[in-house]
């Protein structure tokens, strides 16, 4: 028989435990392999438990049972696929273990955010909008490119003839030909 079916033979099967927190009710528990090439004493198993479940008590010292609390003194009593509870030097405190869970959060279903209603005053969205049937109209002067646009605002009753609107702009814009013609 080769060597390397000896060793194989002699080795205990890999064994997976999962393994909670002593005391903490929002710890979910971790799953843990336990190969034998790896972890091949009590001691050796204790501080790979201290390095993965990061525990706030310190190092983890004792390995119990979470029903009974049972004290689990080698790696002979640790079953395939069981639950433990690592602690430090405190003693064991009881809790459902088991029931531990992590919570996913839900997926939000996007809805469309309405407006809230407070006030049944209708009014326009628009900044400084005209209501009064006004019209304003910007006024450049041909051929003066230094000279800003005058700002003309026409009445109502001004809009109604187009000679009367031709006369108020002409009013308004100082030009050096005379009057407004178009």
């Amino acid at each position: 028989m080769p060597v390397s079916t000896r060793r194989k033979a002699a080795l205990p099967p890999t064994k997976t435990v999962t393994v909670y927190r002593n005391g903490d009710a929002f710890f979910p528990g971790r799953t843990i392999v336990l190969n034998p090439r790896q972890v091949s004493t009590f001691d050796n198993l204790l501080s790979t438990l201290t390095k993965r479940l990061e525990a706030p008590f310190g190092a983890v010292r004792r390995l119990y049972t979470p029903t009974q609390g049972d004290r689990v003194q080698s790696l002979d009593q640790l079953k395939h696929g069981s639950a433990y509870v690592a602690a430090g030097n405190e003693p064991f405190k009881l809790l459902d273990y088991s029931g531990i869970v992590t919570m996913k959060p839900q997926k939000r279903r996007h809805k469309l955010i309405q407006p809230v209603v407070r006030t049944r005053i209708v009014a326009s969205a628009r900044w400084k909008k005209i209501t009064d049937g006004t019209c304003t109209i910007n006024v450049f002067t041909n051929g003066e490119l230094l000279v800003p646009p005058a700002r003309v605002r026409i009445p109502k009753h001004t809009l109604k003839s187009w000679e009367s609107v031709l006369s108020m702009v002409t009013q308004k814009v100082d030009l050096r030909t005379g009057a407004v013609f178009k």
